[in-house]
């Protein structure tokens, strides 16, 4: 049995016409008849009377209206609690090496804030190396991290992934993220 099934249904009921419903719920007319008819063969009742004039509720359906109807709420009340604690828990964790990263991080904080309103943004202060663990532990979803001097890296005004990963293997530092950008004397490194 599928939510749609009883959502369709109660549609029909509420509008009285098995022809009116399909226009509300913008489906087909043989598509609602079909899913209409799979539930009623599942039940192994018939929901509707089906006339020349048109379907209406049997009497069977009637009684299991309410039943439908309760779990119709049941679905509503399912998925407001789901989307109340899918808000509540959604938080980016971005770990930062240092205060120098502070003018590059603002500006964009606030933007995503802006975007995003329902979404925090936990910034936090760590040791790069504790940053890379974060990541490929998923701590953090995002890393800012140095990127030396002398690094080829460095003078770029942007570094793949790839690239990003490989200086880090040759340096013996290998590791399992998978994003990267470079912004001033920072780079950033996103989680998995």
């Amino acid at each position: 049995m599928r939510t749609e099934q009883l959502e369709y249904i109660a549609a029909v009921t509420r509008l009285g016409s098995l022809r009116r419903a399909p226009e509300k719920l913008r489906l087909s007319q043989p598509a609602l008849s079909e899913t209409v008819r799979n539930l009623e063969r599942e039940l192994a009742v018939d929901l509707l009377e089906r006339k020349r004039s048109g379907a209406t509720m049997s009497t069977e359906g009637r009684e299991l209206l309410p039943y439908i109807v309760h779990v119709l709420e049941a679905v509503d009340r399912l998925r407001v609690a789901a989307g109340e604690q899918h808000r509540i828990s959604r938080m980016v964790r971005v770990g930062t090496v240092n205060a120098a990263t502070v003018p590059l991080l603002v500006p964009v904080v606030r933007d995503f804030r802006a975007a995003h309103p329902v979404t925090q943004v936990a910034v936090v202060g760590a040791q790069q190396t504790e940053i890379q663990r974060a990541l490929s532990e998923g701590g953090f979803d995002l890393g800012l991290v140095n990127v030396r001097p002398d690094s080829p890296l460095a003078s770029r005004p942007a570094v793949t992934v790839d690239e990003l990963l490989h200086r880090r293997r040759r340096d013996g530092q290998a590791d399992g993220r998978r994003g990267a950008r470079r912004d001033g004397a920072a780079g950033l490194q996103c989680g998995r």
